[in-house]
């Protein structure tokens, strides 16, 4: 799957540089080893301008990239062109100065994930979720001076912030002017308590982010048919990605696409490239074994055949089109 390319690291001076973040954080957007090759290419600059747009990701990645701006020597000011949520927030706040136009939000929440697996592992995962919360908080308490069970009360609602909210608590420093937001393809629908007032200065085209904001508060009330129809059409894409990714048997990864935005066509292009995968694999290990796709070996009396993947057959079950 080719990856979304808003994000980019530029000389802007003799001793400055720009960094431009309008991407998830993670595998699908922002990797942490994407954001080191290209600090790391920028070489010494004295003052860094980290301009973020973005509703946030993993959390490990998004730490990693935190911390590396972190312990940049530059002064940084960070200025947050849209939306800085979830994990975006953390890298927000490394800014030695954050800057929030006055049409700008900040959220923040608790992490949350899915897991596959048995009960051990829920716990684990439930473990985990708790120590990279309080991760999080940590970077808020820090940054705002306020008291940790303030914070927490604030992460457990999904708290969205404006400008000058976020500057009243201390999360920013100054509110500048609005701005017209980047077009982005934001996936607001995972989150709760979007503000209505979100994109209100925005350029997008009507399958962006106003889509999704519609989507995730639920329309106007019910009365807004245009904001029936976008919710519907969300669903019913969600509905479809889970469908493709169980007859791939890949049912597992249909939260993360979802979650991430990524279109059907995305989708069915990742699931092809990984089912291919899957039968290289297998291929491989029959190889290992001294067998072929054809070969049988007696074990316990029992004739057991090497099993095959057949990537045109999904392919084709996908499309909806017979198999050549």
């Amino acid at each position: 799957m080719a990856k979304k390319t808003w994000f980019s690291m530029k000389e802007s001076g003799a001793s400055a540089a720009e960094i431009t973040i309008y991407n998830d954080i993670g595998y699908w957007g922002v990797t942490a080893q994407d954001f080191h090759n290209a600090l790391k290419a920028l070489g010494p600059v004295d003052n860094l301008t980290i301009r973020i747009s973005s509703d946030g990701g993993e959390v490990l990645q998004g730490f990693a990239i935190a911390n590396m701006l972190a312990r940049h020597s530059a002064y940084k000011v960070v200025v947050v062109d849209g939306i800085a949520a979830s994990m975006a927030s953390v890298i927000a706040l490394t800014g030695d100065e954050v800057v929030m136009p006055e049409n700008a939000f900040l959220m923040i929440h608790n992490p949350w994930g899915g897991v596959v697996g048995d009960s051990e592992d829920m716990r684990s995962a439930a473990d985990t979720l708790d120590k990279m919360m309080v991760n999080i908080r940590d970077v808020y308490v820090k940054r705002t001076g306020l008291p940790e069970a303030k914070i927490q009360k604030m992460m457990d609602a999904e708290t969205w912030l404006t400008a000058d909210e976020a500057v009243k608590l201390g999360f920013a420093d100054r509110v500048d002017n609005p701005v017209d937001m980047a077009a982005q393809r934001f996936n607001l629908a995972k989150f709760n308590k979007v503000p209505k007032s979100f994109g209100a200065h925005s350029k997008e085209d009507p399958t962006m982010t106003t889509k999704t904001n519609a989507a995730a508060n639920g329309g106007d009330e019910g009365n807004d048919d245009g904001a029936k129809a976008a919710r519907d059409a969300v669903i019913a894409e969600a509905k479809t990605i889970r469908e493709l990714c169980k007859l791939a048997g890949k049912a597992s990864l249909a939260d993360k696409f979802i979650e991430d935005g990524v279109s059907v066509d995305e989708v069915r292009a990742e699931l092809v490239k990984l089912t291919d995968a899957d039968a290289e694999k297998a291929a491989k290990d029959a190889a290992k074994e001294g067998t072929n796709a054809h070969h049988t070996t007696t074990n316990g009396g029992r004739q057991a055949q090497a099993k095959t993947v057949d990537s045109e057959d999904i392919f084709a079950r996908f499309n909806k089109k017979p198999k050549r």
